[in-house]
């Protein structure tokens, strides 16, 4: 029996992650921005990205100041949190979880055991969707180790 050939999917990826693998892509395009987010993002502990949505070119320097926030959020209290070249507001800062403000939409991201998630929500998602979402992956991820 001859089977038809699959399609090859082709996708733009985020050219600035360094580390990006269809896996971790897929839990951005389904899990996150699938589920509501407006952009998503998975980043290494040392700052490099994995994965991201489309436009959401989130420097290094910025990534590295969301991870140093788990540990001291003293920074992102006061100065805000900036992802993408937006400020946010920084409501919530612990050791598993920060979440930022900006008008009608935010940030929410969640340190797991090897990464960090990061999803941006907008006016069309309320911020306790928004936290569940990136809350509920994270779990997941770290149930499965990482």
């Amino acid at each position: 029996m001859i089977y038809p050939r699959k399609k090859t999917q082709t996708k733009t990826l985020n050219p600035q992650c360094t580390e990006n693998t269809m896996s971790w892509q897929a839990y951005v395009d389904n899990n996150l921005v699938g589920a509501g987010l407006k952009q998503a993002a998975i980043f290494g502990h040392n700052g490099t990205c994995r994965a991201a949505s489309s436009g959401f070119n989130v420097t290094v320097s910025e990534a590295a100041a969301l991870f140093a926030a788990y540990t001291d959020p003293s920074g992102i209290r006061a100065g805000g949190l900036f992802l993408a070249g937006v400020k946010y507001f920084t409501f919530r800062a612990d050791a598993r979880s920060v979440y930022g403000k900006k008008g009608s939409g935010g940030v929410v991201a969640v340190k797991t055991r090897q990464a960090i998630l990061v999803g941006v929500y907008d006016e069309k998602t309320q911020p306790g969707q928004a936290a569940n979402i990136v809350e509920k992956l994270a779990d997941y991820l770290i149930d499965q180790g990482y």
